[in-house]
């Protein structure tokens, strides 16, 4: 399962924020997230967990929008983002983007940088003009669009046993594990 984490493809470390990020390298198959997702259903079952962290935004997605009253037609993971959840993952690109958004001097003749707003549409010159807009769509690049597709594979079930556990407890495994530290298996107080 670490290994999943640990080379590139799937999850991306990032050294300055020590968390794990999904990969903005291209994914032809999503079923490796899905086996991703059963095998840590399997494991939180059996209370083994990961030394795998990801960044506060990551649970913010996760929780959005809010599933009371659960509707099953609405997407999972679709939530504003800003350069505070960007700065928990990549904080020097959040930086570079606060930075760029309060420079006063002339962006487009100081940067001569161009952006796209799709993977489809032309590239933009970089103006102080539009330097919001390239900042936003970073934010929505890396924090929500980067990922829309590994969201839309958990369902709210695997949510909830992920952080909640399994709902049926084996009674008989329990109580086969139990130390009775002063008292007795039939004792009052124990049934």
């Amino acid at each position: 399962m670490k290994l999943c984490f640990y080379f590139p493809g799937m999850f991306m470390y990032h050294k300055d924020s020590y968390c794990h990020w999904f990969s903005s390298f291209k994914c032809d198959n999503y079923s490796e997230f899905r086996l991703v997702g059963i095998v840590s259903f399997k494991l939180s079952t059996r209370s083994i967990t990961l030394d795998i962290r990801f960044p506060p935004c990551c649970y913010k997605k996760l929780l959005s929008p809010p599933i009371v009253p659960n509707d099953q037609s609405m997407p999972v993971g679709i939530c504003s983002v800003t350069t505070d959840d960007l700065c928990q993952i990549m904080p020097e690109l959040a930086h570079g983007l606060s930075e760029l958004l309060s420079y006063e001097g002339n962006v487009e003749e100081d940067f001569y940088s161009t952006f796209q707003v799709s993977l489809r549409a032309n590239s933009f010159l970089l103006t102080s003009e539009n330097s919001y807009n390239f900042t936003f769509f970073n934010h929505h690049f890396f924090l929500s669009f980067l990922i829309n597709n590994y969201w839309q594979l958990l369902r709210p079930e695997e949510v909830e046993i992920l952080v909640c556990g399994s709902p049926e407890l084996d009674m008989h495994a329990l109580q086969r594990s139990t130390q009775y530290e002063g008292y007795a298996k039939t004792d009052l107080t124990i049934r």
